[in-house]
């Protein structure tokens, strides 16, 4: 299973063609400082829950997953993947350009650099409701 610390090793990374049962295609990537970098497999799998917390090496709890299935990476999911990780350090640029180019009020600048990074953080939580809904029409 995927497994990191400090944001290098493998993690799943995208949720795409939900099923009924609760069960969706993820891709498992190698992550360095949690960006994703090379998509491995594909599986199909049912978010089970957290385990117990890990005191041999003292940090987080391990999630578990039914798998059903491996597959070879869901290209349309890896590139989504990719593109969103583009957009967000798009996203940090031109808020770090915008905000610190504001000179004639520095509240307003604060406020972009401080607020602007969240905003594209709710965008996978809508793209899964939707597809989820999608699901059940």
């Amino acid at each position: 299973m995927a497994y990191t610390l400090n944001g290098i090793g493998t993690t799943f990374y995208g949720k795409r063609d939900f099923r009924g049962d609760g069960s969706y295609i993820t891709t498992e990537w190698a992550t360095f400082l949690f960006v994703p970098l090379i998509p491995f497999r594909n599986f199909r799998v049912k978010y089970q829950g957290r385990g117990e917390l890990s005191y041999s090496i003292g940090v987080g709890s391990p999630e578990h997953y039914a798998i059903y299935e491996k597959t070879a990476p869901n290209w349309k999911q890896v590139l989504y993947i990719y593109g969103y990780v583009s957009f967000v350090v798009a996203w940090a640029l031109l808020i770090l350009t915008f905000g610190t180019g504001i000179k004639g009020n520095p509240a307003l600048g604060m406020s972009v650099c401080l607020i602007g990074p969240f905003l594209p953080a709710p965008i996978p939580w809508l793209l899964r409701k939707y597809a989820r809904q999608k699901l059940h029409a």
